[in-house]
């Protein structure tokens, strides 16, 4: 193969592989046992922690959220203002330190979710296992994630919380170039072959005649 033409469809194709796309969110598992990563706030009466699963429950570590007040996690990573992402994170909240005679108030058994003027209330009959939720959002180019919890006479827990770009990057003006300087060079590269094949062609049959 000609080394020009092979050197510019590497070049060409380095231009256009995409990158693996590393985690945003930092710990969103939480397998570092605690909350590295994240901002923890609660208020006297509440309190979050990283725990292993319950009895008779499944998986590893993950955050839980106990007391009548108000806990706040919280995160900011990098994204790319203008592009689109989605939020993902599985919820429960289960009531196991008393029997209830009648549900929670309004408001006192609460998980909100906001990211980047975008929000989703988790509903607060979730037991029965982690739920799956999403949330689809604008990144704004430092994206801050939060999560306003209040457990009241419940327990919450969260875990496996990521956040992945929807639609694929538009290459930048400086990237597009270098791809169109590497299609060009192989063009010119195959266009040189030819020429040089058909001038051999036609010398040898000269030759011949």
């Amino acid at each position: 193969m000609n080394y020009a033409y092979a050197t510019a469809s590497a070049v060409a194709l380095s231009v256009m592989a995409v990158p693996a796309q590393a985690a945003l969110v930092v710990n969103g598992d939480f397998q570092t046992g605690n909350f590295t990563g994240w901002t923890v706030s609660s208020d006297e009466d509440s309190n979050a922690s990283v725990q292993m699963p319950f009895d008779g429950e499944e998986g590893d570590y993950r955050a839980v959220f106990v007391g009548s007040g108000v806990s706040d996690l919280a995160q900011t990573f990098a994204t790319v203002a203008g592009s689109q992402y989605r939020l993902t994170f599985d919820a429960l909240v289960d009531f196991p330190f008393a029997r209830m005679a009648a549900p929670p108030a309004p408001g006192e058994v609460r998980m909100l979710v906001t990211i980047d003027g975008q929000e989703v209330e988790v509903p607060s009959d979730t037991g029965g296992g982690l739920t799956n939720y999403a949330l689809d959002f604008t990144g704004s180019g430092a994206s801050r994630l939060l999560f306003q919890i209040a457990a009241g006479p419940g327990r919450w827990q969260l875990d496996n919380v990521i956040v992945t770009p929807t639609v694929a990057a538009v290459p930048e003006p400086a990237t597009w170039a270098m791809m169109l300087t590497g299609f060009g060079i192989a063009g010119l590269s195959l266009r040189s072959r030819r020429r040089v094949a058909t001038d051999g062609y036609a010398g040898a049959h000269r030759q011949g005649a």
